[in-house]
């Protein structure tokens, strides 16, 4: 995919209106082009501020009767439907604000809808189906450690379990939430463990979470300033296990 091609869908991308094919495209350009990079920063930084920043406005009582008697069903309207000469300059403040509502979604908090685990979910799914597990192929944590210096703004904490049964086989770099992350990879015989490690800025409780989506078991854990989530298809108890092994001191 060319800057150009980019620039075109980055607005679809940091919407998530974009397909698997485009996503995989966009991801591999940005890993290598800083502008493309640094526009898509830009896009993000201002979709935060207009979901965070909006002044909320209520609908007022016209404006909900004008919606109802819009309804295809119009039995269900039990007063005479609204006129635009009843209405006032607050009125159309209010009009203004549940139009900015309907573009901009709210503030989403992730633990409560699930959207983190999903995004985790997908990167997991994606890194398998298009054959995109490992960008660096090793059970070496000194040679897997080093390969992400240049590419991410910080290191991740990389150690090899293989005695105890969760060998480190990799890494890539992935992105999360429109964010890059470290992507360790190890494995439990036939099963992928994919870790997901960034910055963890808000200092949210160290608490482990746990959770089940779609058959896929997670547990994340926020630890040294670092969020990390674990994903596998793995049994609920092992990938337990491995979680103690990785939070371990």
């Amino acid at each position: 995919m060319t800057c150009s091609e980019t620039q075109d869908w980055l607005h679809a991308y940091v919407d998530n209106e974009t397909t698997l094919e485009q996503n995989l495209g966009m991801e591999r350009h940005l890993e290598s082009c800083s502008a493309c990079r640094e526009r898509l920063q830009e896009l993000q930084s201002l979709r935060l501020k207009l979901q965070t920043g909006a002044t909320p406005f209520h609908a007022p009582e016209d404006l909900k009767e004008w919606v109802r008697q819009q309804s295809p069903n119009p039995a269900k309207a039990a007063r005479p439907a609204f006129s635009w000469g009843q209405w006032s300059p607050a009125g159309g403040l209010a009009l203004a604000g549940l139009l900015v509502g309907l573009i901009m979604p709210a503030p989403i908090n992730p633990f409560r809808t699930g959207m983190m685990e999903n995004e985790v979910i997908a990167a997991h799914v994606r890194a398998l189906q298009a054959n995109h597990l490992m960008d660096v192929v090793s059970s070496n944590q000194h040679t897997v450690k080093p390969w992400f210096n240049g590419k991410i703004d910080f290191a991740p904490t990389v150690r090899d379990f293989a005695d105890e049964g969760f060998p480190l086989v990799g890494g890539r770099l992935d992105y999360v939430d429109r964010h890059p992350v470290a992507a360790l990879v190890y494995r439990r015989q036939q099963h992928v463990i994919n870790v997901f490690i960034w910055p963890e800025t808000k200092k949210l409780a160290s608490a482990f979470r746990e959770s089940t989506v779609r058959g896929y078991h997670l547990i994340h854990w926020n630890r040294d300033g670092m969020t990390t989530w674990a994903i596998s298809d793995l049994n609920a108890h092992e990938l337990n296990d491995f979680m103690r092994l990785m939070s371990r001191g």
